[in-house]
């Protein structure tokens, strides 16, 4: 007998109780729902956790820069690029997103400027969200070839 039980339910049956066995009945399905809750809420927690599929591109040149007036950078490459995430819109395999209105952002944007306009290829890692710009996936990093 389990501890739980022994200290949920034991103190209230009796065995003269002819609804001993209804308790017994009720507890067993009160349990199980605790339990499928419990199920449900760890499955919701490691949904949340992962983030949708993130892509990448493979080394390849910048082109068409936007700045955008919330501080989003938009650009593509010619890199080619694995699966999108389901944000991503349609006719724009090849865009990615800065923040340049953050520190972060900033500091990335001003490495991106440097390849850019030396030309350097680059290889980038998105987030897998298009919390920038609703169309575009989010950089997370990138790297500049040598």
């Amino acid at each position: 007998m389990s501890n739980i039980f022994r200290h949920t339910l034991a103190p209230t049956l009796r065995r003269d109780d002819p609804s001993a066995i209804l308790k017994l009945y009720n507890h067993g399905a009160v349990m199980k729902n605790k339990f499928v809750a419990l199920a449900g809420a760890i499955v919701a927690m490691t949904a949340a956790a992962v983030p949708a599929h993130a892509s990448d591109a493979q080394l390849g040149v910048i082109s068409h820069v936007l700045g955008m007036s919330n501080g989003a950078v938009l650009f593509s490459t010619n890199g080619s690029r694995g699966p999108r995430p389901a944000c991503s819109g349609a006719g724009l395999d090849a865009r990615y997103a800065i923040n340049a209105s953050t520190l972060v952002g900033q500091s990335q944007l001003s490495a991106f400027m440097t390849a850019y306009t030396l030309k350097k290829r680059i290889f980038i890692r998105g987030t897998g969200t298009c919390s920038i710009w609703p169309d575009t996936e989010t950089v997370d990093y990138f790297e500049i070839e040598d």
